[in-house]
């Protein structure tokens, strides 16, 4: 009974012992939680110190008076819009001197057209003191449009020419002619030697000669014809307008104006080559007068 009776009394001592120990065991976990809670506003609270601390001793940019004096992009005043008569002298340098592309120059001429500005193109190119004529800026413009590849542009610049009183010469004339030939465009060659006619001009022997075979080119045979009679006219024809007409004879298998236009190549000492001779031989075979 005492072994029972001391085993008893330990037991009790042992449990308070526990509950003591699990009692002060939560007021540590209690007052750890305390300390970090603490600790973490502290923390918080320093942070929030410093940055008010900070912002009051940033010192203040200076203010740049000189900004001040400068206006808001809203106030700036836009730059009024040259008028485009003012724009004449440098199209004039740019089309002569082929600073811009073709298209730039026929466009900005076409803008200043619609413009109604035509009539002053002489008088700005004065007051600019261009080294430019109205003429050559003319010839410029009518080659920009055959080598930008607007023919058609050719006789509406020369209208223009003539609406403000602008002299066509003979160069400028010939000139165009040679562009739109090279260009394969006979039909507008054409119209501007009827124009270059109409002015009471009178195209060049080696012009004459090139009409000759652009009529040809278009099937057109009496003009054809008639371009070679007013060439001989003129003086010896040249070979190659010779072989033209004689090979307009044969298609049209007109042997009697074969031969007397060979006669008039003899008779005007001009060289028949074997060429020319063979071309009217064919016409002659080709309609039976062999004899």
């Amino acid at each position: 009974m005492a072994v029972v009776s001391a085993n008893i009394t330990f037991l009790g001592q042992a449990f308070e012992i526990a509950e003591k120990v699990f009692i002060m065991g939560k007021i540590e976990i209690f007052v750890f939680v305390a300390t970090l809670v603490l600790s973490l506003i502290a923390r918080n609270t320093q942070r929030g110190l410093g940055k008010g601390d900070a912002k009051k001793q940033q010192p203040r940019r200076p203010i740049d008076r000189s900004m001040r004096s400068m206006p808001s992009a809203r106030s700036v005043p836009i730059a009024p819009k040259l008028p485009l008569a003012k724009s004449w002298p440098q199209l004039a340098e740019d089309s002569i001197s082929m600073r811009s592309s073709t298209h730039k120059v026929l466009s900005r001429y076409a803008e200043l057209k619609v413009d109604h500005q035509l009539f002053d193109i002489e008088k700005d190119l004065a007051a600019a003191s261009s080294p430019h004529t109205v003429l050559a800026f003319f010839q410029s413009l009518v080659q920009c449009a055959c080598r930008g590849g607007q023919p058609e542009l050719v006789e509406s610049l020369l209208d223009d020419m003539e609406t403000i009183g602008c002299d066509r010469s003979l160069e400028l004339y010939e000139s165009a002619m040679r562009l739109l030939a090279a260009k394969k465009c006979f039909k507008e060659a054409l119209a501007v030697n009827a124009r270059l006619e109409r002015d009471g001009l009178k195209a060049s022997s080696v012009t004459q000669s090139c009409l000759v075979s652009f009529s040809a080119e278009l099937g057109l045979d009496d003009q054809t014809i008639r371009f070679f009679e007013r060439l001989c006219e003129e003086g010896p024809p040249s070979v190659r307008a010779c072989m033209v007409v004689l090979r307009v004879h044969a298609k049209r298998q007109d042997w009697p104006a074969s031969v007397a236009h060979l006669r008039i190549l003899w008779d005007t000492g001009v060289e028949v080559d074997g060429l020319c001779l063979n071309i009217a031989l064919a016409t002659g075979v080709a309609t039976g007068k062999t004899d």
